[in-house]
């Protein structure tokens, strides 16, 4: 019987669609808004936060624009920590 390797999901993707989801959360926004803010299909912003895709800089970089933050913050590592302490300062 062979062993079937699982394969784990890039630790970035995990942040990067955390992220996404956190922020967007934060700002009370629902995927399909997101998507239109962004001018991307609503199907992407759900890839995107269940990690299937990893995205083109293009992309992100709408998806970033689209919720007010800079690009890099959707691949910074957010502690659980510091987004209680933030929590109320987005908008």
């Amino acid at each position: 019987m062979s062993k079937r390797k699982v394969e784990k999901k890039p630790e970035i993707r995990r942040i990067l669609a955390g992220n996404i989801k956190y922020y967007r959360t934060q700002r009370k926004m629902t995927q399909q808004k997101l998507a239109e803010k962004a001018g991307i299909a609503e199907q992407t912003i759900k890839n995107f936060e269940k990690g299937r895709t990893w995205g083109q800089d293009y992309t992100v970089s709408a998806i970033a624009k689209s919720l007010k933050i800079k690009v890099y913050e959707l691949y910074v590592p957010q502690p659980e920590a510091v987004r209680r302490k933030h929590a109320n300062t987005f908008r």
